[in-house]
């Protein structure tokens, strides 16, 4: 029986709370493989398109930001002089 199959077999009789355990440990090992998956990465500069990506979309929030202001400032400019008033 290969080890995979008498794993199986061996986790179908855990009880409730052993097989809990057991996910859970295998949830923290995954992560943890992960963690240390995303850190190599990060320092190999495989990720560096993900902070272009987040600076490129500032850039265009900061763009929409200051083309409403400026619509808004023409829209209360243009507001005030058909009500005679001018600022």
């Amino acid at each position: 029986m290969k080890t995979i199959e008498r794993l199986k077999a061996e986790i179908k009789q855990l009880a409730e709370e052993e097989l809990t355990e057991l996910a859970h440990w295998i949830s923290e090992r995954h992560w943890d493989s992960w963690d240390t998956q995303i850190e190599a990465d990060s320092q190999a500069g495989r990720l560096d398109f993900l902070i272009d990506e987040v600076q490129w979309n500032a850039r265009q929030i900061a763009v929409r930001q200051t083309l409403f202001q400026i619509s808004r400032r023409k829209g209360t400019a243009n507001a005030s002089r058909r009500n005679g008033k001018y600022e």
